[in-house]
């Protein structure tokens, strides 16, 4: 086998493959990348046995071999990383692997690529098809509010539903619930299983891979596959039950509503935040007549008190909440969009935007 390639993209891609490799020592063969030369391609397979991924490199690659080797994944990575050559060379006899550049030289053992396992193939023929932007929202806006070390398996993931026209991505971690929503094309007559729950290693793969392609979206039993480009990433699923988040999100009739710009209210947030407790932080929105003060009190530190302009008329209210849940929630928004604060006494609280994303925050006693 011997191919010739650019070094910084066969990099990126091999990047991608080695946050799939596993990382405990479950079997050995499997904390390396299987390369697999040919066809005027070369493609790379990595899985740590419930994710998996398969990079397809057809661009910038010379083959005057075609073969298929392991790749370790803590050398090559170092090769790549440290080599300054645009170009490297890769070839290997029965013995060897030898990669090559201008000034450096490197002659590796062979690995046996006997007990990989297999990386399935996108071969579905009926799938959910959704843009990049939606897809990087849908990710981005939930993945925080999981809670990936609790009690309840099934929140340790977010769980995907997909109804014609429409997919909508949900996580909580008990205390607060992230939703979003948006635009999703069927091919053909596809119907996810129900609690289609994604690990979150999985979508942080995702997000990390999106190129300019849209997202095929398929699931095969208790297993997620996703395409795009030249990439197939495939996971298993969580076999747990995802509670009935809909009954969570509070209605928004008779409710109090005051709208903010994301930046201002970020900024207040944080400002206030400063002199809160470490161990349990909190900030408290008291509500006046065309008013917000946004203050926190923290044993031995201080208090801080910001204020901001708002559109409220009624009663005072105080609400507490933990200021981590705000700031993750706003951080993921432009600062010039406009979210809806809903509020009632004592209830949980309601943030939505204009384009599908609710975000319920359970206030502190």
């Amino acid at each position: 086998m011997k191919l010739q390639f650019k070094r910084e993209k066969f990099f990126q891609a091999f990047s991608l493959a080695s946050m799939v490799v596993a990382v405990r020592d479950v079997k050995s063969v499997l904390q390396n990348i299987k390369m697999v030369v040919g066809n005027n391609q070369v493609l790379l397979m990595a899985t740590d046995l419930e994710l998996g991924i398969r990079i397809i490199l057809d661009e910038d690659i010379t083959i005057d071999e075609p073969g298929e080797i392991m790749l370790s994944t803590k050398l090559f990575r170092k090769i790549f990383q440290e080599s300054t050559d645009s170009v490297l060379t890769l070839e290997c006899d029965h013995k060897t692997i030898q990669v090559n550049g201008e000034r450096t030289h490197y002659q590796l053992p062979i690995l046996s690529t006997e007990d990989f396992p297999d990386v399935p193939v996108f071969n579905a023929e009926e799938y959910y098809l959704i843009s990049r932007f939606i897809m990087r929202e849908l990710i981005r806006r939930t993945v925080f509010a999981v809670d990936p070390g609790g009690v309840k398996y099934a929140l340790g993931g977010v769980l995907f539903e997909c109804s014609e026209g429409r997919i909508s991505a949900v996580a909580s971690d008990g205390r607060r619930l992230a939703h979003q929503e948006g635009n999703a094309g069927m091919v053909g007559n596809y119907k996810t299983k129900e609690n289609t729950i994604f690990p979150i290693k999985f979508l942080n793969l995702i997000e990390k891979a999106l190129g300019e392609e849209d997202v095929k979206i398929a699931v095969v039993e208790n297993r997620a596959q996703v395409q795009f480009g030249n990439i197939v990433l495939n996971s298993q699923l969580l076999e747990s039950q995802f509670p009935r988040w809909r009954n969570i999100i509070p209605v928004t009739t008779d409710k109090k509503r005051v709208n903010f710009l994301v930046g201002e209210l970020l900024t207040a947030i944080r400002q206030a935040e400063i002199v809160a407790s470490d161990k349990e932080p909190c900030v408290i929105f008291s509500f006046s007549t065309g008013k917000l003060k946004v203050e926190a009190t923290g044993a031995e530190i201080g208090e801080s008190t910001v204020d901001l302009p708002v559109d409220y008329q009624g009663d005072d209210i105080k609400i507490k909440m933990d200021p981590r849940f705000l700031v993750d929630f706003l951080r993921v928004l432009p600062a010039g969009e406009t979210v809806a604060l809903y509020l009632d006494v004592g209830k949980p609280v309601l943030f939505k935007t204009e384009d599908g994303y609710s975000y319920v925050v359970m206030p502190l006693v």
